[in-house]
C-alpha cells in the first residue's frame, strides 16, 4: 500500500530531522519538536483543500454515467471532424483537470470515454492504417497532456497547494503567477502540434522547431530580467553562526 509507506516515511523523515538538528546543537529537543508540531499546523488548511479535491475527484471519477457513448452520439450528428480531435480533448482534459485538480482523477474518468469515442469515428474517416494509429495515440496523449496541464494550474491541486506552502508563497499569488508561463506553453503546443501537425499534417519536426522559435519569440520580446520587491527583506546571518571557509 503506498498510503501506508507515505506515512511511515513522514514519520521517520520528522523523527530524522528532529535528530539531525539536535546532534548538530542547533537547538534543544523540546525547540526542534516544538517547530516541528508548528509546521504540521501550517499544513491544516492545505490538508483541508486537498480533502476536498479528492472527495470532488472521486465523485466524478465514480459517476461516469456513459460518458464516451452520449459524446460519440453527439460529435457524430454534428459531424465532427476526427483531425480535430486531439485539440478538443486536450482542451476538455485540461477543464476537467483544473475543475477537479486532479490528474489521475482526470485521466480514470476521460480514458474510457476519449477511447471509446476515437475508435469508432477514427475507423470511419476512412485513413490509411499508419494515419490513423498515428491520431489515436494523439487522442489519448492529449488525455494526459491535458490533464497534467490542468493539475498543473488548479488551485485546488495537491501539487500547487503543496508547493505554495512550501516556499512560503501564499497560495493565491502562486497560482497566478505560475499561470502565464503554463498558458503560454499550451498555446504554443496545441498550435504548432495539434493545429500544425495534426489538422495539417505537418511532420513532427516541423513543429518541434516551429514551437522552440515562437516559445524562443515570446521570451526575446515579453520577457524581462526579475527584480527584489520594495519591501524584500535579506535575513543577515550572524558572522559567528557562518560556516567555516573550505
Amino acid at each position: 500500500d503506498a498510503y501506508i509507506s507515505i506515512f511511515y516515511g513522514a514519520i521517520l523523515s520528522a523523527v530524522l530531522a528532529v535528530g539531525l538538528t539536535v546532534a548538530a546543537r542547533a537547538c534543544r529537543v523540546k525547540d526542534a519538536v516544538d517547530a516541528g508540531l508548528d509546521g504540521m499546523a501550517r499544513m491544516f488548511p492545505a490538508i483541508v483543500i486537498l480533502i476536498l479535491a479528492w472527495s470532488l475527484s472521486t465523485v466524478l471519477s465514480e459517476t461516469n454515467l456513459g460518458l464516451g457513448i452520449v459524446a460519440r452520439e453527439k460529435l457524430t450528428v454534428l459531424g465532427f471532424q476526427s483531425q480535430w480531435m486531439p485539440l478538443a480533448i486536450f482542451i476538455s482534459a485540461a477543464l476537467v483537470s483544473f475543475a477537479t485538480g486532479s490528474s489521475w482523477g482526470t485521466m480514470g474518468i476521460l480514458c474510457p470515454a476519449v477511447i471509446t469515442v476515437s475508435a469508432p469515428m477514427i475507423g470511419a474517416a476512412g485513413l490509411e492504417t499508419e494515419q490513423a494509429l498515428s491520431l489515436f495515440y494523439a487522442c489519448v496523449g492529449s488525455v494526459l497532456a491535458g490533464s497534467i496541464f490542468g493539475d498543473h494550474c488548479s488551485p485546488i491541486s495537491d501539487t500547487t497547494v503543496l508547493s505554495s506552502v512550501a516556499a512560503g508563497c501564499p497560495h493565491e499569488e502562486h497560482v497566478w503567477t505560475q499561470l502565464p508561463y503554463a498558458l503560454v506553453t499550451a498555446v504554443v503546443a496545441m498550435g504548432v502540434g495539434d493545429v500544425m501537425c495534426s489538422v495539417y499534417k505537418q511532420p513532427w519536426y516541423y513543429g518541434l522547431g516551429a514551437g522552440a522559435a515562437v516559445l524562443l519569440l515570446i521570451v526575446l520580446i515579453v520577457g524581462r530580467r526579475p527584480t527584489l520587491a520594495e519591501n524584500h527583506s535579506v535575513i543577515r546571518v550572524p558572522a559567528d553562526r557562518l560556516p567555516p571557509p573550505r
